[in-house]
């Protein structure tokens, strides 16, 4: 599989050392770095406490490095540390760690490694994995686009070109690079590149694609100085140059003013919360008028948003609604919140037909990939910027908080024993969900009032009484109510067993303003909130066991690997102490807003409507 801009032969040149890199000038060595490799770096032996902060020499602490030119070329561009850019890259040390450390704060890194989330800075910069050249984003959402996969710039190619100029902004820039490397692999005689980037009609095959070189003439000539100590010897192994491109301006239409959203449940419930949230906000900062309807006949507005997850009893109906908005000439967004195909709620052909006649969208690339779809947008959970944020304060005394619904899938039980192990008072808000699941969390709940460490309350009763270690509050809290019945605490924890959609309750717990430390999951991963391999040792092991057994009793070939997997994790994985929530009492996750990219879908989709 070949990644945008990178040539076929080019396995051989990933994680080449660059040694000077050239954007209006040249730049002195690059400092070696030290980071953690596959895995949690959590439990990096060479890594201090931090997905973000490496022991060893920190990236972005030398000049002669590829971030070094990219900040020139950001500084010269006007772009501020706010800018949302993007990189594309295979390296183990994407650019952007460097980055990072130079202040820029909307960073997004793509690759192809599944492992990618592992990377440190994983709750600050955004990663995602996609197994394709395509990453999915919604056009027109960039200010730049960095991709750092090219040893000659003049290699990438067209599909790349159009790619970077979908998702670029008007007058976004676009910055090619050479791989970072290892030094380990430096060539004894210089790889030296061409002086003019004229030849291949570089400057016109990139002009074709809607992008103007910048600080032409200042590339034309490259120059390099030769070692004091060996004159026949250049400062470096190998030479290489970032070059920037600039999209051209282009007229952009306005965002539509009018959005009808289908929804499937009235009830209290998560999707009922996101709908009101994402309503409110959508009014408010996008000044549109928004209906929201239960039947497909009562839309009124061109555009709808459905609303969509297969648990919902009535969105099994999807598909003939669908045909009645399309008969009525609507357009179509889908916002999927888990995947198409779960629990067989419509086979491929289905999924197939929706692919075609609507706007598909998805939380990750991994989600759409089990459904089999190729074309649709990215579009995370929406953050709750209409709840007030609560204001960061450390607190003197750990206390750890939870909340969501009491579903066996929140693994509440490995909270309580968490509790129970580190000795730490814990508050737990476990809610009834309404739309599906009710008589599960019941039995949950239940489960729970039979643990004599735990006291459970109703959620009229006002004040906990103190006298147990855990204490559990059941019914459905406002985010009002959450904030202040966890206000106290120090800690938000989950504990959520790997689904394949987005966690909402870990989303709103960013408007706590607390650390936010959770099992390893998927979810976890695309919240970036701190994730551990298990809470207590003892207990996954117990369980890691249980399940392994079972394995084997049923001869279960693919359950047999996972389950030994997990008894290793269990055996090694980094476990949750005192000391860890200390050091980590003041990381906060990245809050990434999902609003951001649906306004760029709807634009886009405006724009076809509208003809330009």
């Amino acid at each position: 599989m070949i990644w945008p801009g990178l040539p076929a032969d080019s396995a051989l040149t990933r994680n080449r050392a660059l040694e000077n890199t050239y954007w209006l000038g040249s730049r002195g060595p690059r400092a070696a770095v030290s980071l953690p490799r596959q895995g949690n770096p959590y439990r990096a032996k060479s890594a201090s406490f931090s997905p973000h902060v490496v022991t060893g020499e920190t990236p972005g602490s030398s000049g002669g490095s590829v971030a070094s030119c990219v900040m020139d070329v950001l500084e010269q561009s006007g772009l501020d540390k706010h800018a949302r850019i993007v990189e594309f890259n295979k390296a183990e040390e994407p650019v952007s760690f460097e980055l990072h450390n130079q202040g820029l704060d909307n960073l997004y890194v793509v690759n192809d490694n599944p492992d990618i989330y592992n990377s440190p800075c994983y709750t600050k910069i955004r990663y995602c994995f996609s197994p394709t050249s395509e990453s999915h984003f919604p056009s027109s959402f960039f200010d730049a686009v960095l991709c750092s996969n090219l040893t000659d710039v003049r290699v990438i190619s067209d599909h790349s070109l159009d790619h970077f100029s979908r998702i670029l902004k008007s007058k976004g820039l676009l910055i090619l690079s050479p791989p970072e490397g290892k030094r380990s692999e430096r060539r004894k005689e210089p790889q030296l590149v061409p002086s003019t980037l004229e030849n291949v009609n570089f400057t016109e095959r990139v002009s074709q694609h809607g992008f103007d070189i910048l600080a032409k003439e200042n590339l034309s000539t490259i120059t390099t100085q030769p070692n004091e100590t060996h004159p026949n010897h250049h400062a470096s192994d190998s030479y290489s140059v970032v070059v920037a491109l600039r999209k051209k301006n282009r007229f952009e239409s306005a965002r539509p003013q009018q959005l009808s959203i289908l929804r499937y449940t009235a009830n209290r419930g998560g999707i009922s919360e996101y709908i009101n949230s994402l309503s409110n906000r959508l009014r408010t900062e996008l000044a549109m008028d928004v209906q929201v309807v239960d039947d497909p006949l009562n839309v009124k507005y061109d555009l709808v948003l459905v609303e969509y997850e297969s648990g919902l009893g009535r969105a099994r109906g999807l598909l003939s609604d669908v045909e009645t908005l399309r008969n009525r000439g609507k357009t179509i967004i889908i916002e999927i919140h888990d995947w198409l195909t779960r629990s067989s709620a419509m086979d491929k052909a289905e999924v197939r037909k929706l692919e075609n006649e609507t706007v598909l969208t998805y939380r990750a690339n991994e989600v759409a990939q089990k459904d089999g779809v190729e074309s649709y947008y990215l579009c995370p959970h929406i953050s709750y910027l209409d709840v007030p944020a609560t204001p960061f304060a450390e607190k003197d005394e750990l206390c750890l908080g939870t909340f969501g619904f009491s579903t066996r899938g929140k693994r509440l039980h490995k909270i309580v024993a968490l509790a129970k192990s580190l000795n730490i008072r814990t508050k737990i808000l476990a809610s009834i969900n309404e739309e599906y699941g009710r008589e599960e969390c019941l039995k949950v709940i239940k489960e729970l009032k039979r643990d004599p460490s735990v006291e459970v309350l109703n959620s009229s009763e006002e004040h906990f009484s103190g006298k147990s270690l855990i204490t559990v509050k059941t019914g459905f809290f406002t985010t009002g109510e959450i904030a202040k019945e966890l206000e106290e605490c120090s800690h938000i924890v989950f504990a959520p067993k790997t689904h394949y959609w987005a966690a909402g309750t870990m989303t709103f717990a960013k408007r706590l303003s607390k650390p936010i430390v959770a099992l390893d999951s998927f979810q976890a991963r695309q919240a970036q909130v701190i994730r551990v391999d298990c809470f207590v040792r003892t207990q996954e092991l117990k369980e890691s066991l249980s399940e392994l057994w079972n394995s084997v009793v049923h001869f279960r070939g693919l359950a047999l690997r996972i389950r030994l997997g997990q008894v290793m994790v269990a055996l090694t994985g980094r476990t949750v102490t005192r000391s860890f929530l200390i050091k980590c009492s003041k990381e906060l996750s990245r809050d990434e807003d999902g609003m951001e990219y649906l306004e760029s879908i709807m634009q886009e989709i405006h724009n076809r409507r509208s003809g330009d």
